[in-house]
């Protein structure tokens, strides 16, 4: 049968927690500053209410039931929240701060913003980042419920109750073997089309991410008839395809830049017009009071100024 929570003090569930904590009745009433007879009468009004003795007088103290064991930590838990809701301030301390971030991002997003970030707050590692999957609509809901913090990506969902702010702008380059037989320097148009391709899934029906950003319908058309020799699901799966081959893959130049050195990569241009590419970062407009993901978006923004 559930519990109607009208029916719990929550005055009961601080005694609860603190005879859990103390294990001595008259410890807990003195934690929190009440007489032992009105602890004891919080504790046989909670009995009553959930139907179990929660605990039994021993020498060495009060030994919780296997009732009251289950029940500690989630309302451990509760008690918790409900403190922090009435303790938050308009302040957020980076430096003390046990938060953690949760980010739907691309691979970009962790191989490009992660470790900056974890650079900034390497004096708290209690702030931690949780990198989600690549963005997708679905998000939305996620950042109102409050599992998501922050989208990054270069693209935006378009929904009225999020806000949007474009963080830096990206440019996109050609990545080959340092060693490939026939791009050597700087690659045309036609040569790039006659080489095979390692490429990303479609993210919209029928085109791919290099699509989405070209505006010239004659390029566009075009990169459609790109010879795929394979597709992965990162950026960051293309760099050990390329090393030793003579493939080519299209991506964003500072993640390009990451792994030039260790995959001996050939950074060039592209051979056609594309401007660089807008990176944006979404929250919830419920959020944007928010002093913590202020800072959060804050710092974004100044790390990939540079």
């Amino acid at each position: 049968m559930k519990l109607n929570l009208r029916s719990i003090d929550l005055n009961l569930l601080i005694v609860f927690d603190a005879l859990m904590i103390e294990g001595k009745l008259c410890l807990a009433a003195e934690k929190l500053n009440m007489t032992q007879p009105a602890a004891s009468n919080s504790l046989q009004r909670l009995r009553l209410t959930v139907n179990d003795t929660l605990f039994v007088r021993t020498r060495n103290g009060m030994i919780p039931t296997l009732k009251a064991k289950e029940l500690h930590k989630p309302i451990q838990q509760a008690l918790r929240l409900i403190e922090d809701g009435f303790s938050a301030n308009d302040t957020f301390d980076p430096s003390s701060s046990e938060r953690a971030f949760t980010i739907a991002a691309t691979d970009y997003g962790e191989t490009v913003l992660l470790n900056r970030l974890m650079s900034t707050t390497q004096n708290n590692r209690d702030i931690s980042y949780i990198m989600s999957r690549n963005p997708e609509s679905n998000h939305a809901n996620l950042l109102a419920q409050g599992e998501l913090d922050l989208i990054i990506d270069y693209q935006v969902i378009q929904d009225n109750n999020l806000c949007h702010e474009c963080v830096t702008h990206e440019e996109v380059v050609i990545v080959v073997d340092k060693n490939h037989p026939r791009i050597k320097t700087q690659c045309s148009v036609e040569q790039y089309f006659a080489e095979y391709h390692v490429v990303l899934p479609q993210r919209q029906p029928e085109i791919r991410p290099l699509e989405t950003l070209v505006n010239d319908n004659i390029i566009n058309d075009t990169l459609k008839q790109r010879k795929i020799a394979a597709q992965v699901t990162h950026f960051s799966a293309m760099p050990p395809l390329i090393c030793g081959t003579d493939l080519v893959a299209a991506m964003p130049k500072r993640q390009a830049e990451i792994f030039k050195e260790a995959f001996n990569l050939h950074v060039t241009p592209l051979p056609f017009l594309l401007p660089p590419v807008p990176l944006y970062q979404s929250w919830h407009t419920t959020r944007s009071n928010d002093p913590a993901l202020t800072w959060l978006r804050t710092i974004l923004t100044n790390l990939l100024a540079t």
